[in-house]
C-alpha cells in the first residue's frame, strides 16, 4: 500500500486549505479564475501591428492571474489594418461612394440642335429692314451731296430766255432762283439789264432741311397764247406764273 500525503485538517475553518497560490504568468488577452496558463493560452507572436504601435501599446508584463476589479469602466479598443495605396485602384473596382451614385450618360457632343423657321424669318426681316435704313440713308447723303455740287449753299438756279419783256434773242432775259433760309423769290433782269430787275416772291418751305432744297425754273406756253409762262420747280411741286407781255403775274393761290 502506498503512502500518501495528506493536507492537515484545519478545525478553526472546519474545512481543508486550499493548496497554495503560485504566481505564473498569464496571458495578456484573457485572465482565468485559476493560477497557471491554459492551453489555449500559449504564447503566440503577431505580424499584424507594426513597431510604431509599441509605444502605445506596451507589452504587458507577467502578472499574477488573480483578478482585480477597477472602479473604471473599461471600454475594450478594436484594432483595424488600413493599408493605403499610391497607386491608382485596378480597372473595373468601385468604392462605395461609386456604388451609390447612379451612372450618367454623357450628353452627345456632335448632335446639333434645331432651329425654329421663325428665327430664321425674323433675321431676314431683320437684316431687310437695316438694308432699307442704311440705303435711305446713303440715298440721302448722295442727293445732297449734288445738290451742293449743282446749286451750292444757298441754293441757287440760274438760266437766259427770250420771254417778251425788252429782250431779244441777242439780249435774252436772265433769271435766278434762290431758296434764301426756307423762302424762295424769283429775280428777272430783263434783257441782261439790271436797271429793269424784278423780284417774284414764291412759297415759304417748311420742314427739316427746307433751306436745303434746290429751286428750278421752266418756261412753256400753258394758255396757248403764243407768250411762255415761267414754271417753278421745288419739293416735287410746280408753281405757274402767266406771262402778260410785260412781267409774270403771281398765281391767285399764291
Amino acid at each position: 500500500m502506498q503512502e500518501q500525503i495528506g493536507f492537515p485538517y484545519n478545525q478553526r475553518q472546519g474545512r481543508t486549505p486550499k493548496p497554495p497560490v503560485t504566481h505564473t504568468a498569464a496571458n495578456p488577452h484573457r485572465a482565468g479564475h485559476y493560477s497557471g496558463l491554459h492551453p489555449e493560452d500559449q504564447p503566440y507572436s503577431s505580424q499584424e501591428f507594426d513597431e510604431e504601435y509599441d509605444d502605445r501599446f506596451p507589452i504587458r508584463r507577467g502578472s499574477s492571474a488573480m483578478r482585480w476589479t477597477s472602479t473604471e469602466t473599461q471600454v475594450p479598443v478594436k484594432h483595424r489594418r488600413v493599408i493605403v495605396h499610391n497607386d491608382p485602384p485596378p480597372e473595373g473596382y468601385t468604392t462605395r461612394t461609386s456604388r451609390k451614385q447612379e451612372p450618367v450618360e454623357p450628353a452627345p457632343q456632335n448632335q446639333k440642335r434645331k432651329v425654329h423657321w421663325l428665327v430664321f424669318l425674323g433675321v431676314g426681316l431683320l437684316i431687310m429692314v437695316l438694308g432699307w435704313i442704311i440705303l435711305g440713308s446713303v440715298n440721302s447723303w448722295w442727293q445732297m451731296q449734288q445738290d451742293n455740287w449743282h446749286y451750292g449753299t444757298p441754293r441757287t438756279y440760274q438760266t437766259d430766255q427770250v420771254v417778251g419783256h425788252h429782250d431779244s434773242s441777242t439780249n435774252p432775259s436772265h433769271f435766278i432762283a434762290l431758296n434764301l433760309n426756307g423762302k424762295v423769290e424769283v429775280i428777272e433782269v430783263q434783257g441782261g439789264d439790271p436797271a429793269h430787275s424784278i423780284i417774284y416772291p414764291g412759297p415759304t418751305l417748311l420742314g427739316q432741311d427746307a433751306n436745303l432744297a434746290p429751286v428750278t425754273l421752266t418756261f412753256t406756253d400753258t394758255t396757248g397764247n403764243g407768250r411762255l409762262d415761267m414754271e417753278v420747280h421745288v419739293l416735287g411741286e410746280t408753281i405757274i406764273y402767266l406771262n402778260n407781255g410785260t412781267k409774270f403775274d403771281a398765281p391767285k393761290n399764291s
